[in-house]
């Protein structure tokens, strides 16, 4: 699915309302510049799991200029011995800016995804 600026989903995002975006569906947001915080409204189709981003700035900002992203119900396989986690991870590929410069947010079920001590959990990002 493919959001132009300022599109939104039309309804209140949640658990029974939101892009089903796993295995390789997508969300799609466009951007003509940066500086605008948008909320991605991803999930997996029975947990909703947005992610709050903004474009701050790239070396090039092209008209094409977009994010994507999906989410995975699961444990990131790069987190073998680990026993904190959370069972689900967002993908994020940029297309026509380069070297993105962003904030972001993820949000989680706590009741659903945390396996181990939530207060222990540690963002990262893979690249």
């Amino acid at each position: 699915m493919i959001f132009e600026n300022g599109l939104t989903l039309g309804v209140v995002p949640g658990n029974n309302s939101h892009v089903n975006a796993t295995g390789t569906g997508f969300v799609v947001q466009e951007f003509s510049g940066t500086g605008t915080l948008v909320t991605i409204p991803v999930g997996d189709g029975t947990i909703y799991s947005p992610v709050d981003f903004e474009l701050n700035a790239g070396t090039t900002v092209g008209a094409s200029a977009n994010v994507s992203f999906n989410v995975t119900n699961a444990k990131h396989p790069n987190l073998s011995g680990v026993t904190t986690y959370i069972t689900r991870y967002w993908t994020y590929t940029p297309n026509d800016i380069t070297t993105p410069d962003y904030d972001i947010t993820i949000y989680y079920d706590d009741t659903d995804d945390v396996v181990g001590t939530e207060s222990n959990l540690i963002f990262a990002k893979r690249s």
